[in-house]
């Protein structure tokens, strides 16, 4: 049986530098660029500039988050 996940979330900053989202992480802008190289982060492009697309990171991870916990039975 399905079981639909509802997720409600705010983001102050939907996008982000790679300077920024690693600061936040803790993580070089390096490690963040090569994440967006090989797919492991979305990213959106702006003009000619490359943002970390936080809104889609933030949503996956309470996506993630909240199917965890249906898994582990800690949900309805």
């Amino acid at each position: 049986m399905e079981q639909a996940i509802t997720v409600n979330l705010t983001v102050q900053r939907p996008y982000m530098t790679f300077d920024e989202y690693g600061k936040a992480l803790g993580v070089s802008a390096d490690t963040v660029r090569g994440w967006a190289q090989n797919n492991y982060i979305h990213v959106k492009k702006i003009g000619k500039r490359v943002f970390v697309n936080n809104m889609a990171e933030s949503i996956e991870a309470a996506a993630a988050a909240q199917a965890a916990r249906v898994f582990a039975g800690g949900a309805e």
